[in-house]
């Protein structure tokens, strides 16, 4: 296994009108847009978030590359700074979407204790196949923003209007424990006009939610104080307010032994797009001490780590927590693809 951060794509479009965040998270994502000063600024403070996942992961001892794209948009003479003043590896992959180098998390979801892989489909090329004794299976639960995993548990984004996908019972059947989250209401927020256009409904679970082990070695699930959910019928759909959506996450999670929490308020966007490592330490962003009181009393406070800089304009811009950008991934799926 190897531990990916993923290439810096520090560019952006500062034109850029259109933003895209989960409903519950608009005040703070609007406050980092509006904090947005110009492209030199952004493009600057997302060098430094990037610098400061670098150093978190540095003084954790975590073992990682830096996958690369030739040719790729990649930040190049940032990225020589990395090479230069932190000591990173980078390794050169070809044949990949851009996207995915930026954000390796959504190469594939590893269960290891059943051997199994979820690989998506535009790493894949839809095919199914083994790779060194790995069960391989093409899904879209591959892009592991649908996806929160540990140990044998996996807790799926689900979307409205649409059945679960027919791989749940490949996954199923390799033994692991499935739960559905409701589907995330997101608002799509025009920068020009400072009003939010329209609501759309995302899978990517892991911008709204977390799943730990704990200390007492069983899971707990953290969910966005406010978040907002949405249902369907034959008349068309509908939103739950959050005290609805937290009661529907408790009755169903909470029956398959996983403890659900929730802060009492969201302080950096996504900032529960975080990552626990095998050995349990979990890396998280700056700046969000509500979010870090509650991991730490789950985990453990010396097992938390967290950035020297909030990491908020990757939300917000490049639509990527700390956990969208880092990935585990086997070998063997690299020299596969």
């Amino acid at each position: 296994m190897i531990n990916l951060l993923g290439e810096p794509l520090t560019g952006i479009n500062f034109g850029e009108d259109q933003f895209s965040f989960p409903a519950s998270q608009s005040a703070v994502y609007e406050k980092v847009i509006k904090e947005s000063k110009s492209q030199e600024f952004v493009e600057a403070a997302l060098r430094e978030e990037y610098k400061a996942i670098i150093c978190a992961l540095k003084m954790m001892g975590i073992d990682f590359r830096i996958p690369l794209l030739y040719p790729g948009p990649a930040d190049r003479s940032f990225l020589t700074l990395c090479e230069d003043e932190f000591g990173c590896q980078t390794m050169r992959l070809d044949g990949f979407p851009n996207r995915i180098m930026a954000y390796p998390r959504d190469i594939c979801t590893v269960v290891e204790q059943a051997k199994l892989l979820l690989v998506s489909s535009r790493v894949a090329g839809g095919s199914q196949y083994r790779a060194n004794g790995w069960n391989l299976i093409v899904s879209k639960y591959g892009e592991g923003g649908y996806v929160l995993g540990r140990g044998m548990t996996m807790i799926i984004g689900a979307r409205l209007f649409e059945a679960p996908s027919e791989d749940i019972g490949l996954i199923e059947g390799a033994g692991v424990k499935i739960g559905m989250f409701p589907p995330i209401v997101n608002v799509e927020y025009s920068r020009v006009r400072s009003v939010s256009t329209e609501m759309i409904c995302n899978g990517h679970v892991d911008r709204v939610a977390c799943l730990l082990q704990g200390m007492d070695e069983k899971m707990h699930l953290i969910v966005d104080p406010l978040l907002v959910s949405a249902s369907s019928n034959p008349e068309g759909w509908f939103l739950r307010k959050p005290s609805q959506t937290l009661d529907i996450i408790k009755d169903t999670f909470e029956p398959i032994g996983i403890k659900v929490h929730w802060p009492s308020k969201i302080e950096i966007p996504c900032s529960l797009n975080l990552v626990q490592f095998d050995s349990g330490l979990v890396l998280m962003t700056g700046g969000d001490r509500t979010v870090k009181r509650l991991v730490s009393s789950i985990v453990g406070e010396e097992n938390v780590f967290d950035t020297a800089v909030p990491i908020k304009f990757l939300p917000a811009w490049k639509r990527a927590g700390i956990r969208c950008v880092i990935g585990k991934v086997p070998r063997s799926i690299l020299m596969a693809v």
